[in-house]
């Protein structure tokens, strides 16, 4: 799989303005990037705002119709597997999305789990590390980002089932 990862515009400027909105103070202009780096760790609403354009060419079918089950904060392009439009066997895809941070967080604690199949999971990681650092930092499997406790009905055993 080869995978192209851009960011999308001037996220850090309207990240700021969202932020100076929201908390009703001024940020000054030397303080942008570290206030960037808090807000995506902190995943508060101006996170969002970093945006990612992501390319996969060669994807497992399977593993596209995984990823396209999220819709909250992403927009898909899949290639077609029409046999009077391509030569495409219509067992791998290429797939394009714009995404942004948050959703790629979310997509990760579900698609990063052990359960997951396996060719996600190995997707999810390549995207994961194609990203820079603290949107990678943040796409953790679910049971790492709630502090080691499985919540799934049935735990892959790499952390205890969470007690109802």
């Amino acid at each position: 799989m080869t995978i192209r990862v851009e960011i999308v515009g001037e996220p850090s400027k309207y990240m700021k303005r969202a932020a100076e909105i929201t908390s009703g103070k001024l940020v000054p202009n030397e303080k942008v990037n570290g206030l960037s780096r808090r807000l995506l760790r902190a995943e508060h609403s101006p996170a969002r705002l970093m945006m990612y354009w992501i390319e996969v060419d060669d994807v497992p079918e399977r593993a596209v119709m995984h990823l396209v089950r999220h819709k909250i904060g992403v927009e898909w392009f899949v290639s077609t597997s029409r046999p009077d439009l391509t030569d495409a066997d219509g067992k791998r895809r290429n797939i394009g999305f714009m995404v942004n941070h948050q959703a790629l967080v979310n997509i990760a604690r579900r698609r990063l789990c052990a359960r997951a199949w396996h060719e996600t999971r190995e997707l999810v990681g390549l995207i994961k590390a194609n990203l820079p650092g603290v949107t990678a930092d943040r796409m953790v499997p679910e049971c790492e980002f709630r502090g080691g406790w499985c919540h799934e009905p049935k735990s892959c055993g790499r952390c205890p089932a969470a007690e109802d």
